[in-house]
């Protein structure tokens, strides 16, 4: 083990991983998974963990290919999956647990966190300066803001730079909806995938998207170019507009390329962290731009079949809206980069008071 790498910072950050996100307890089993690119990461982690009172594993399939250095195999791998069932909690610096679970609707079924199976974005640990509480903050806000769209009725989604969606939201128009707090440390969201047929409007691209359609350049998340369009209807895109040929060929492409074709609205997401550090270390898995903090996206997919606890279809690629305000039945949970948490949070004690009623006529 290469002890040069873990620095006080290094170890604090993994600290904040392990208890304050993690919730890690003394006596737990801890799985780490990796590769050569990410072994330093894995090792600090298991360190920490170590020092925790935690009983921590490394497993590494750097033999499997390099995440971000080579081309990667994905075999299912039995013994790798038994190891996460018999684990109390896991860290994965590969960045999708599709492959080590045995398929997408297996991962996307931990993304709300409540498994503890954790994707981390392990670059920079040893230098990580951020505001743990702000993060943490996020991370709370995220099941308020998921209670609000699953009992409201419409959200309206605008932008200064022209996005005007307007979404049918409440569980009736939701076919699933889920906290997504596996990510971490940076990222939260609630990721809304709508019944076919509720998004309606026009969505101004100014970021980045995902598969190679308007992708970033370096240290570029596509915020000083001119946009892409997308319109909907019914939830199907019915009209693009592109502000070169490369990018058109490449939205053509995605759509055409999938079967069934890629054209429905299958996602939108609503991030929810809005501490900076989200986009200053954007070389992992986010290496395309996306997912910006103080951004909404939408996805463009072909989930036309199972779409109940399914948020990836076989093709699916999010598009960033910068700056934008979210409207829930009129009022406005998020403005100028800042939620109305006070409304979240007493919206939440509504809730749950309620839940408390119900529970009480039930018995």
């Amino acid at each position: 083990m290469d002890y040069r790498m873990i620095t006080q910072t290094g170890l604090e950050n993994a600290r904040f991983l392990l208890k304050d996100i993690g919730q890690g307890k003394v006596g737990e089993t801890v799985t780490l998974i990796c590769d050569d690119y990410t072994h330093a990461g894995a090792n600090l982690l298991a360190v920490c963990a170590r020092k925790l009172g935690m009983i921590p594993i490394v497993i590494d399939l750097s033999v499997y290919g390099i995440e971000y250095l080579t081309p990667v195999e994905r075999p299912y791998l039995p013994h790798v999956h038994g190891a996460l069932d018999r684990s109390d909690m896991a860290f994965s610096f590969s960045p999708t647990y599709a492959w080590h679970l045995g398929g997408q609707k297996q991962f996307d079924a931990v993304h709300d966190g409540r498994r503890r199976f954790f994707t981390i974005l392990g670059n920079g640990i040893n230098e990580w300066d951020f505001d743990h509480d702000e993060i943490l903050k996020a991370r709370r806000r995220t099941p308020f803001l998921r209670h609000v769209v699953e009992n409201g009725k419409k959200m309206h989604i605008t932008t200064e730079k022209g996005t005007d969606l307007t979404c049918q939201i409440g569980m009736p128009n939701i076919d699933s909806i889920y906290d997504v707090l596996s990510l971490v440390p940076f990222y939260s969201e609630v990721a809304v995938v709508p019944k076919i047929g509720t998004v309606n409007g026009i969505a101004v691209i100014d970021g980045a998207s995902q598969r190679g359609i308007r992708s970033m350049d370096y240290r570029e998340r596509r915020a000083n170019t001119p946009p892409m369009i997308l319109e909907f209807k019914d939830s199907e895109l019915v009209q693009y507009e592109a502000p070169n040929e490369d990018q058109k060929k490449s939205l053509e492409e995605f759509i055409n390329g999938a079967s069934p074709r890629a054209n429905q609205a299958d996602e939108v997401g609503l991030v929810t962290v809005t501490e900076d550090i989200n986009d200053k270390y954007y070389w992992s898995w986010w290496g395309d731009g996306t997912h910006h903090s103080k951004s909404v996206h939408i996805a463009l997919g072909n989930n036309v079949g199972d779409r109940a606890g399914m948020i990836h279809a076989s093709a699916h690629s999010d598009f960033d809206m910068y700056h934008p305000t979210i409207e829930i039945d009129g009022h406005i949970v998020y403005q100028n980069d800042v939620f109305d948490d006070a409304y979240l949070e007493a919206y939440e004690q509504q809730h749950m008071q309620c839940a408390e009623n119900k529970k009480e006529v039930s018995q």
